[in-house]
């Protein structure tokens, strides 16, 4: 599967287009009763990996592009997970501030 420069940085756009809405999600069940912060990674973390192996059944490019969507949109729903709970458990001392807690 060759492709020219500009097909490899329309596919690089589309896929990174569709990382928006993982985010949002995140950002959304993370706030549900049902789901909190551990059931959106846990959702993430599985659909992560299933359409990552899923990918690997790809025979055409579009095939291949469709798969990365959504293999992206699951990874940001998993980090933007992580990246907004990690503040709250990790509480560390500013390093090199002579400040202890």
């Amino acid at each position: 599967m060759q492709t020219s420069q500009s097909v490899a940085y329309r596919n690089y756009l589309i896929i990174l287009c569709m990382n928006i809405p993982g985010g949002l999600l995140a950002a959304f069940t993370v706030e549900l009763k049902a789901l909190g912060r551990k059931g959106t990674m846990s959702v993430g973390a599985f659909m992560t990996g299933a359409f990552l192996l899923a990918g690997t059944t790809a025979s055409t490019s579009r095939q291949l592009l469709a798969w990365n969507c959504a293999y992206g949109f699951a990874g940001t729903l998993m980090a933007g997970t992580l990246y907004g709970a990690s503040s709250l458990p990790c509480v560390a001392h500013p390093a090199g501030t002579g400040l202890t807690g």
